[in-house]
Protein backbone atom coordinates (compact mmCIF):
# COMPACT_ATOMS: atom_id res chain seq x y z
CA UNK A 1 0.00 0.00 0.00
CA UNK A 2 1.43 3.01 -1.40
CA UNK A 3 1.92 5.73 1.76
CA UNK A 4 1.81 2.53 4.67
CA UNK A 5 5.64 2.94 5.11
CA UNK A 6 5.84 -0.65 5.22
CA UNK A 7 8.66 -1.23 3.29
CA UNK A 8 11.98 0.58 3.50
CA UNK A 9 12.35 4.38 3.53
CA UNK A 10 12.14 5.27 -0.45
CA UNK A 11 10.98 2.02 -1.93
CA UNK A 12 7.41 2.55 -2.39
CA UNK A 13 7.54 6.20 -3.57
CA UNK A 14 9.96 4.74 -6.17
CA UNK A 15 6.92 2.95 -7.09
CA UNK A 16 4.72 6.11 -8.04
CA UNK A 17 3.63 6.30 -11.55
CA UNK A 18 4.64 2.18 -12.25
CA UNK A 19 2.16 0.65 -14.78
CA UNK A 20 1.03 -3.12 -14.91
CA UNK A 21 3.36 -5.63 -16.14
CA UNK A 22 6.37 -2.95 -15.80
CA UNK A 23 9.63 -3.84 -14.24
CA UNK A 24 12.32 -1.78 -12.59
CA UNK A 25 14.69 -1.72 -10.10
CA UNK A 26 14.48 -0.10 -6.83
CA UNK A 27 17.59 1.22 -5.72
CA UNK A 28 17.41 1.69 -1.35
CA UNK A 29 19.67 1.75 1.44
CA UNK A 30 18.47 -0.31 4.74
CA UNK A 31 18.41 2.02 7.97
CA UNK A 32 21.35 2.11 10.16
CA UNK A 33 19.31 0.81 13.00
CA UNK A 34 17.87 -2.24 11.11
CA UNK A 35 17.22 -5.38 13.09
CA UNK A 36 19.45 -7.93 10.75
CA UNK A 37 22.30 -5.99 11.67
CA UNK A 38 24.54 -7.83 9.01
CA UNK A 39 22.54 -5.77 6.28
CA UNK A 40 21.90 -2.31 8.19
CA UNK A 41 23.07 1.11 6.70
CA UNK A 42 23.82 -1.51 3.74
CA UNK A 43 22.58 -0.04 0.54
CA UNK A 44 20.76 -2.94 -1.58
CA UNK A 45 18.81 -3.39 -5.13
CA UNK A 46 15.24 -4.90 -5.49
CA UNK A 47 13.70 -5.95 -8.65
CA UNK A 48 10.47 -5.24 -9.29
CA UNK A 49 7.27 -6.35 -11.34
CA UNK A 50 4.42 -4.88 -11.04
CA UNK A 51 1.79 -7.83 -11.62
CA UNK A 52 -1.44 -5.76 -10.28
CA UNK A 53 -2.93 -2.45 -9.69
CA UNK A 54 -5.62 -1.90 -7.01
CA UNK A 55 -7.31 1.14 -5.73
CA UNK A 56 -9.54 1.66 -2.49
CA UNK A 57 -13.28 3.10 -2.84
CA UNK A 58 -14.80 3.71 0.56
CA UNK A 59 -17.71 2.54 0.91
CA UNK A 60 -21.18 4.56 2.04
CA UNK A 61 -21.80 4.47 5.53
CA UNK A 62 -25.44 3.37 6.08
CA UNK A 63 -27.47 0.71 7.39
CA UNK A 64 -26.54 -1.81 4.68
CA UNK A 65 -22.90 -1.33 5.38
CA UNK A 66 -23.36 -1.50 9.21
CA UNK A 67 -25.28 -4.76 8.83
CA UNK A 68 -22.64 -6.33 6.48
CA UNK A 69 -19.29 -4.93 8.87
CA UNK A 70 -21.41 -5.23 12.50
CA UNK A 71 -24.22 -7.36 14.75
CA UNK A 72 -25.55 -4.00 14.16
CA UNK A 73 -28.98 -3.11 12.08
CA UNK A 74 -28.22 0.56 11.34
CA UNK A 75 -25.47 2.87 11.47
CA UNK A 76 -26.59 4.92 14.34
CA UNK A 77 -26.06 1.75 16.26
CA UNK A 78 -22.67 0.77 15.00
CA UNK A 79 -21.34 4.55 15.66
CA UNK A 80 -22.62 4.01 19.17
CA UNK A 81 -21.03 0.79 19.61
CA UNK A 82 -17.90 2.13 18.38
CA UNK A 83 -17.82 4.88 20.68
CA UNK A 84 -18.42 3.01 23.57
CA UNK A 85 -15.76 0.56 22.62
CA UNK A 86 -13.33 3.59 22.23
CA UNK A 87 -14.70 5.16 25.65
CA UNK A 88 -14.26 1.84 27.43
CA UNK A 89 -10.55 1.47 25.77
CA UNK A 90 -9.72 4.72 27.05
CA UNK A 91 -10.74 4.21 30.47
CA UNK A 92 -8.46 0.85 30.36
CA UNK A 93 -5.65 2.78 29.17
CA UNK A 94 -6.28 5.48 32.11
CA UNK A 95 -6.53 3.11 34.54
CA UNK A 96 -2.94 0.88 33.35
CA UNK A 97 -1.46 4.21 33.56
CA UNK A 98 -2.36 5.07 36.84
CA UNK A 99 -1.91 1.77 38.08
CA UNK A 100 1.38 1.96 36.70
CA UNK A 101 2.47 5.28 38.82
CA UNK A 102 1.05 3.92 41.99
CA UNK A 103 3.40 0.48 41.58
CA UNK A 104 6.46 2.65 41.34
CA UNK A 105 5.10 4.96 44.10
CA UNK A 106 4.73 1.78 46.04
CA UNK A 107 8.18 0.67 45.34
CA UNK A 108 9.73 3.68 46.02
CA UNK A 109 8.23 3.91 49.28
CA UNK A 110 8.53 0.35 50.56
CA UNK A 111 12.06 -1.37 51.79
CA UNK A 112 12.80 -5.17 50.75
CA UNK A 113 15.73 -6.86 49.95
CA UNK A 114 15.36 -9.82 47.22
CA UNK A 115 17.29 -12.87 46.63
CA UNK A 116 18.48 -12.80 43.00
CA UNK A 117 17.34 -16.22 42.68
CA UNK A 118 13.96 -14.80 43.08
CA UNK A 119 14.41 -12.40 40.61
CA UNK A 120 16.28 -15.07 38.30
CA UNK A 121 13.29 -16.94 38.76
CA UNK A 122 11.06 -14.29 37.36
CA UNK A 123 13.13 -13.46 34.22
CA UNK A 124 13.18 -17.35 33.40
CA UNK A 125 9.12 -17.26 33.77
CA UNK A 126 8.77 -13.73 31.83
CA UNK A 127 10.86 -15.89 29.29
CA UNK A 128 9.02 -18.69 28.99
CA UNK A 129 5.39 -16.68 28.81
CA UNK A 130 7.10 -14.86 25.89
CA UNK A 131 7.84 -17.91 24.31
CA UNK A 132 4.89 -19.49 24.39
CA UNK A 133 3.54 -16.35 22.62
CA UNK A 134 5.90 -16.53 19.66
CA UNK A 135 4.90 -20.10 19.58
CA UNK A 136 1.31 -19.99 19.16
CA UNK A 137 2.12 -17.61 15.93
CA UNK A 138 4.10 -20.31 14.70
CA UNK A 139 7.73 -18.05 15.75
CA UNK A 140 10.27 -19.48 18.06
CA UNK A 141 12.14 -17.37 20.59
CA UNK A 142 15.56 -18.51 19.14
CA UNK A 143 14.21 -17.14 15.35
CA UNK A 144 13.03 -13.76 17.16
CA UNK A 145 16.58 -13.31 18.65
CA UNK A 146 18.94 -13.78 15.54
CA UNK A 147 16.25 -11.58 13.61
CA UNK A 148 16.46 -8.59 16.54
CA UNK A 149 20.45 -9.49 16.52
CA UNK A 150 20.35 -10.80 20.06
CA UNK A 151 21.13 -14.00 22.20
CA UNK A 152 19.61 -15.98 25.19
CA UNK A 153 21.84 -13.93 27.70
CA UNK A 154 21.58 -10.60 26.62
CA UNK A 155 18.07 -11.14 26.21
CA UNK A 156 17.78 -12.15 29.95
CA UNK A 157 19.72 -9.44 30.82
CA UNK A 158 17.44 -6.66 29.03
CA UNK A 159 14.37 -8.51 30.79
CA UNK A 160 15.51 -9.07 34.40
CA UNK A 161 15.21 -5.25 35.44
CA UNK A 162 11.63 -5.76 34.64
CA UNK A 163 11.24 -8.97 36.51
CA UNK A 164 12.68 -7.51 39.57
CA UNK A 165 10.32 -4.75 39.34
CA UNK A 166 7.10 -7.64 38.67
CA UNK A 167 8.94 -9.27 42.07
CA UNK A 168 8.85 -6.20 44.04
CA UNK A 169 5.31 -5.19 42.75
CA UNK A 170 3.95 -8.78 43.55
CA UNK A 171 5.00 -9.04 46.78
CA UNK A 172 4.36 -5.40 47.78
CA UNK A 173 0.69 -6.43 47.09
CA UNK A 174 0.63 -9.23 48.56
CA UNK A 175 1.40 -8.01 51.92
CA UNK A 176 -1.08 -5.75 51.06
CA UNK A 177 -3.57 -8.60 50.38
CA UNK A 178 -2.40 -9.55 53.49
CA UNK A 179 -2.38 -6.96 56.08
CA UNK A 180 -6.65 -6.04 54.59
CA UNK A 181 -7.72 -9.84 55.52
CA UNK A 182 -8.50 -10.23 51.62
CA UNK A 183 -9.46 -13.42 50.45
CA UNK A 184 -11.07 -14.77 47.25
CA UNK A 185 -14.35 -16.21 47.43
CA UNK A 186 -15.07 -19.62 45.90
CA UNK A 187 -17.72 -17.98 43.59
CA UNK A 188 -15.25 -15.43 42.44
CA UNK A 189 -12.96 -18.16 41.67
CA UNK A 190 -14.88 -20.06 39.66
CA UNK A 191 -15.93 -16.90 38.45
CA UNK A 192 -12.58 -16.08 36.85
CA UNK A 193 -12.02 -19.75 35.70
CA UNK A 194 -15.26 -19.58 33.56
CA UNK A 195 -13.49 -16.00 31.70
CA UNK A 196 -10.55 -18.32 31.00
CA UNK A 197 -12.10 -21.14 29.74
CA UNK A 198 -14.43 -19.00 27.55
CA UNK A 199 -11.50 -16.97 26.22
CA UNK A 200 -9.67 -20.86 25.20
CA UNK A 201 -13.21 -22.06 24.39
CA UNK A 202 -12.56 -24.77 26.90
CA UNK A 203 -15.07 -25.70 29.80
CA UNK A 204 -14.65 -24.59 33.61
CA UNK A 205 -13.76 -28.37 34.60
CA UNK A 206 -11.09 -28.63 31.58
CA UNK A 207 -9.49 -25.52 32.59
CA UNK A 208 -9.48 -26.35 36.42
CA UNK A 209 -7.56 -29.41 34.71
CA UNK A 210 -4.95 -27.79 32.84
CA UNK A 211 -4.34 -25.00 35.60
CA UNK A 212 -3.69 -27.97 38.39
CA UNK A 213 -1.24 -26.60 40.61
CA UNK A 214 -1.02 -23.34 39.32
CA UNK A 215 -4.50 -22.79 40.33
CA UNK A 216 -3.00 -21.66 43.56
CA UNK A 217 -0.98 -18.92 41.50
CA UNK A 218 -4.86 -17.91 39.75
CA UNK A 219 -6.11 -17.48 43.14
CA UNK A 220 -2.87 -15.18 44.04
CA UNK A 221 -3.21 -12.89 41.03
CA UNK A 222 -6.32 -12.76 42.11
CA UNK A 223 -5.62 -11.33 45.92
CA UNK A 224 -3.11 -9.14 44.31
CA UNK A 225 -5.66 -7.38 42.11
CA UNK A 226 -7.82 -6.66 45.17
CA UNK A 227 -5.16 -5.22 46.85
CA UNK A 228 -4.35 -3.03 43.95
CA UNK A 229 -8.06 -2.03 43.64
CA UNK A 230 -7.44 -1.32 47.08
CA UNK A 231 -4.27 1.18 46.54
CA UNK A 232 -5.99 2.59 43.12
CA UNK A 233 -9.19 4.00 45.13
CA UNK A 234 -7.48 5.28 48.46
CA UNK A 235 -4.78 6.71 46.09
CA UNK A 236 -4.46 10.51 46.17
CA UNK A 237 -4.56 11.52 43.02
CA UNK A 238 -5.27 14.82 41.41
CA UNK A 239 -7.47 16.10 39.03
CA UNK A 240 -5.33 16.50 35.91
CA UNK A 241 -5.97 17.95 32.17
CA UNK A 242 -3.43 15.46 30.80
CA UNK A 243 -5.33 13.69 27.60
CA UNK A 244 -3.04 10.61 27.18
CA UNK A 245 -1.99 7.96 29.48
CA UNK A 246 1.35 8.68 29.26
CA UNK A 247 1.33 12.10 30.40
CA UNK A 248 -0.95 10.94 33.36
CA UNK A 249 1.67 8.31 33.90
CA UNK A 250 4.60 10.90 33.80
CA UNK A 251 2.47 13.45 35.65
CA UNK A 252 1.69 10.66 38.56
CA UNK A 253 5.43 10.29 38.75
Amino acid sequence: VLGSGTFIPGFETQLIGAVTGEEKEVQVSFPENYHATDLAGKPAVFKVKVHQIIGRKLRDLNDEFAQEVSEYDTMEELRAGIRKDLEESNERQNRQAIETALKDKLIDVCEMELSEKVIDEEAYEMAEQFDRRLQSQNFSLERYLTMVGSNPQKFMAEIRPQAEIQVKTQFILAKIAEEKGFEVAEDELQAELKKVADQYHKTVEETQAILGENLASLRYDMLNAKAMDYVVEHAVVKELEAKTPEEIAEILK
